[in-house]
């Protein structure tokens, strides 16, 4: 458009001068010289005229902020035509590829489950649409953004890049005389929405809280003129302003146009639309079970950094749905399983129990299996909200990175509820070893008496279990779960291990000390 529009800019230019130059010819009488330099004059004028529109149309696209999204956009009207509802509405999500599994997520726990079929995931590279696929789920390739390749953290640029997308898929939905339920894929439906919003055409926004603001992350907007600008000036903005995340510039212009009245909006009860921080924190759910909400029609799970945090969440609570890989259902997986059943106090619970994690790690890497994470001591929790009690236990997200922790042993560790999901097959589930203690003096000074049921391992060496006896004993156990009561102390381990040298290099860089939602540090 630049090009065409300066092209004709210098075409317009050279006309005039051409025209200048032959002006007044020479043998020309008085009046014909008069009459035809009045014919020029007035084609120099319309000609200038024109130069000076043209060259304010070539300012006006070279000063236009660029759209970072630029994409043709007729194949994507005719998608989301094609996937809205017979009454004209549309669920749309914007995905980048460093949020696939949370895609599915979303998918599989949430449209699938409620047969909700006019959806349309949202694509900013070719890779997601690829990867949605697999699982038949509708995808459209709209943008290539540069770092759609990594999940980005909250807060940061790249992130508050990325959520503009929405405000622009919003935008041309609307413009189509669609409603539109945005969602982003880090929610759960508990119950189907639309039962619920989407009802009273006296509201042109029904938007979710985030407690101080609201949400752009779930909210439906129909197709009026108040909501059309609404997101036009959001979008302009965006473009302006790429420093300032989309839901910043949806709450500004939103509170701004309901001040004036301009716009309708309708706040969803936040009790039945929950935020991260009123779902978990507030409501005290950490693991599976912990006090299920009856009465919740979705969860945003947010209030915490990091997509590996959010997945991690999820599956904790027993909200992840997503299988790929054979996350829970390889039948030939062997796994490892210990406790944390002494609780030493602050000062000393969190130093011994990190030890255990590592010594597990190891032990995991010899014999080949994945580590199932335990449940840790609550102290030091930060956000008592979900500790309420220093002696309740925590996940392990509740004190460590879970991005750093995924950056040296994804694939390598399992979820404390992993064996209670459904997809983890009941062979699985039901081949356990018996529970086993290493039988060492400082072992037995923590847990003088052990109960009936724990099989006690004696090293040779008193002072720990070898890497030969670790073999003999484990080794070539066919359980799929091999289950230790505890793993305080007792691994004489060789650092020259090929597998056990592996690991200890992974522990380096594994164990970051954050808060329960990840912001430090």
């Amino acid at each position: 458009m630049r090009a065409i529009l300066l092209v004709l800019v210098l075409f317009a230019i050279v006309i005039i001068i051409s025209i200048a130059s032959n002006s007044a010819p020479v043998g020309s009488n008085v009046f014909e010289t008069r009459t035809e330099n009045t014919k020029v004059q007035e084609q120099l004028t319309g000609l200038q005229n024109t130069v000076q529109a043209l060259q304010h149309m070539l300012e006006g696209v070279l000063n236009k902020p660029k759209d970072p999204f630029g994409v043709n956009d007729t194949a994507f009207h005719d998608m989301i035509r094609d996937r809205a509802s017979v009454n004209g509405t549309i669920v749309l999500a914007s995905v980048d590829s460093g949020y696939v599994d949370m895609a599915i997520n979303l998918y599989f726990t949430s449209f699938h489950k409620f047969g909700i079929d006019n959806y349309l995931f949202v694509g900013s590279d070719s890779e997601v649409c690829g990867a949605l696929s697999v699982f038949n789920i509708a995808c459209f390739d709209y943008i290539h953004d540069k770092d759609a390749r990594s999940s980005s953290s909250y807060y940061s640029k790249a992130f508050k890049r990325k959520t503009h997308l929405k405000t622009k898929i919003i935008l041309e939905a609307l413009k189509l005389e669609l409603k539109v339920l945005i969602t982003d894929v880090d929610i759960v439906f508990m119950k189907n929405p639309f039962l619920h919003i989407g009802q009273n055409d006296n509201f042109d926004i029904e938007i979710s809280s985030d407690v101080v603001e609201g949400n752009s992350g779930f909210y439906l907007s129909r197709p009026t003129p108040a909501a059309i600008k609404l997101h036009e000036t959001a979008w302009k903005q965006g473009l302006e302003h790429p420093e300032i995340s989309n839901q910043k510039a949806i709450d500004r212009n939103l509170e701004k146009m309901v001040r004036w009245k301009q716009l309708r909006v309708r706040n969803l009860d936040p009790k039945l639309f929950l935020n991260g921080r009123v779902f978990f924190e507030d409501g005290v759910r950490m693991f599976k079970g912990d006090n299920p909400c009856a009465t919740c029609i979705m969860v945003h799970n947010n209030w915490i950094v990091s997509g590996a945090a959010k997945i991690y969440r999820f599956k904790e609570y027993g909200m992840w749905e997503s299988n790929r890989n054979e996350y829970y259902s390889n039948e030939h997986n062997k796994y490892l399983s210990f406790g944390l059943p002494g609780d030493y106090g602050a000062s000393e619970s969190p130093r011994t129990e990190l030890k255990a994690l590592q010594y597990a790690l190891i032990l995991a890497a010899i014999l080949d299996r994945i580590v199932i994470l335990p449940r840790f001591h609550c102290y030091g929790c930060k956000y008592h909200g979900i500790c309420k009690k220093s002696n309740v236990v925590c996940s392990f997200g509740t004190f460590y990175r879970i991005d750093a922790f995924d950056k040296a042993f994804d694939g390598r560790y399992r979820e404390n509820v992993f064996l209670e999901h459904d997809r983890v097959p009941n062979a699985v589930k039901e081949s356990n070893s018996p529970l086993y203690f290493l039988d060492t003096p400082l072992n037995r000074k923590k847990f003088p008496t052990i109960p009936d049921n724990v099989v006690a391992k004696t090293p040779a060496d008193r002072q720990g279990v070898s890497m030969e006896e670790i073999q003999q004993w484990f080794g070539n156990a066919t359980e799929s779960v091999l289950n230790f009561h505890s793993l305080y102390h007792g691994i004489n381990y060789d650092e020259n291990d090929p597998k056990v040298k592996d690991v200890l290099v992974r522990i380096k860089s594994a164990f970051v000390y954050t808060d329960y939602r990840q912001y430090g540090p």
